[in-house]
This record gives C-alpha cells, structure tokens and sequence, in this order.
C-alpha cells in the first residue's frame, strides 16, 4: 500500500488543496529563535485535547510533520525543558491543518508556511526578493513574529523592533498588499509576565503596534496584534 508521507507539503502539492477546497494560506514571518516552529506546533496541539471554542480539527496531509515539530516539547523527548528545531536554510515547506466551525458547519483548509528566518532578513534590504518567495505574495495572512525575549533586553529592544519594521515596510513597498492582513504576534509572553520590567516590554510592543498601524495601516486589509505563549518555560500564564 503507497501511502502519502505527510510531510509539509510542497508549493505544489499545496496547489493542489488550494483548488479543492476553501482555504486560506498564512505566512509566518520571524527571525530566528522568535519561536515560528513553537507557535505552529502549539496550533496544531491545542486540537489534541479537543475543540477549541467552536473550532475543532477536520483532517491534515501533514500529520507526520506536526508531530515533529511537537516532539521534542513532549515528554517523549525525555528533555528537561521544550525545545525545537530550528527549519535549516532553504527547507520550506507548509504545513496543512483543516478546521470545522460548529457554529455554521463551515470547513477551512489553513496552509501555513514555514521558512528559516534567516531567509527574510533579505526583504528588509531589497523589496524584489519578496517575488523570491512564493508564500508571501500568496498569502492570505501575514504573521510576523516579535522575539518577547528580545524585546526584554534593554540593548537588544530597538534592534527588534526595527528588524521587524523594516520587513514590514519591506513587505509594503514590494507590491500591492491591501488585500493581505497583517499580524504582528509577540512570542514567549510568559517570560514578559514573569520578568521585573515585564510592563515595559508590553508597553514598547503596544506602541510598536500603533506605530506600524499608523504607518501602513492602509497598506493592508486590516493590522491586528496577539499576544502568545506557544512552549511556555515558565508557569505564570495557563
């Protein structure tokens, strides 16, 4: 029996779902260790205890590649503490997860991307390397993502602000974007909670926010911002 591999899927093999199918392709954007990996993981495993609110899993052709991305945040692991893989240089891929809504019986296939933040670092310097990856000018949702940790450290803060700026303005500048929206998503919200200059942190996110939505609100179809814990280190937050 020749079964599929439900590893990501290929830009191709996505095609595929994406004409079959109500979908909706999301980009996620960050820099590395900005905890990508943890927050399509954590995605993927909220389902595993059941539905969450009116939505609940439907099907994936990438099973095989969420629980990778999940291992090693398992007890399986045998690891004292979670981690995960970083995606290696040109390894893209997008992982598939669909999604009922109880409140209407409608169906959504999600098509997330998944790329080296390494690999972005391009678009902040030159708008034509965003033609270079394919997710991006697909996407539905842009979701770049805000290192917490980063935004902690009193040196490092305006360097993370401004890398992330700087895609964005990247992303703008590129083409026509007004019918993509834009997340900004601030990662390890645990470790904002529990550190003494915590307030700080999100105050400087907050503003950060407004500024991006001042500054290219009317790029896109909408600019919303979360708050996220997806391979919490500490206990503070559920």
């Amino acid at each position: 029996v020749s079964l599929p591999p439900a590893d990501r899927l290929s830009l191709e093999l996505a095609s595929h779902i994406l004409r079959a199918h109500e979908s909706r392709v999301v980009a996620a954007i960050g820099s590395v260790d900005a905890g990508k990996t943890s927050l399509i993981a954590a995605v993927y495993d909220l389902f595993q205890e059941g539905p969450a609110g009116p939505l609940q899993f439907w099907r994936s052709h990438t099973l095989f590649a969420f629980e990778q991305a999940c291992h090693h945040s398992r007890i399986e692991s045998q690891r004292a503490v979670p981690l995960q893989d970083r995606t290696p240089v040109g390894a893209f891929g997008l992982y598939h997860l669909g999604i009922r809504d109880d409140t209407d019986s409608s169906a959504l296939d999600l098509l997330i991307s998944d790329r080296s933040g390494e690999e972005y670092k391009s678009i902040a310097d030159n708008t034509i390397a965003v033609e270079e990856y394919p997710e991006l000018v697909r996407a539905d949702v842009l979701t770049i993502l805000m290192d917490g940790k980063r935004l902690l450290d009193l040196e490092g803060r305006h360097n993370a602000q401004s890398s992330v700026q700087m895609i964005i303005q990247g992303l703008a500048d590129s083409r026509d974007t007004s019918r993509q929206a834009l997340s900004v998503v601030l990662t390890k919200f645990d470790d904002i909670q529990a550190a003494r200059d915590g307030k700080r942190a999100q105050d400087d996110f907050e503003s950060f926010v407004e500024r991006i939505r001042s500054l290219y609100g009317s790029s896109f179809s909408d600019v919303s911002s979360f708050r996220v814990a997806a391979s919490p280190t500490t206990t503070i937050l559920p």
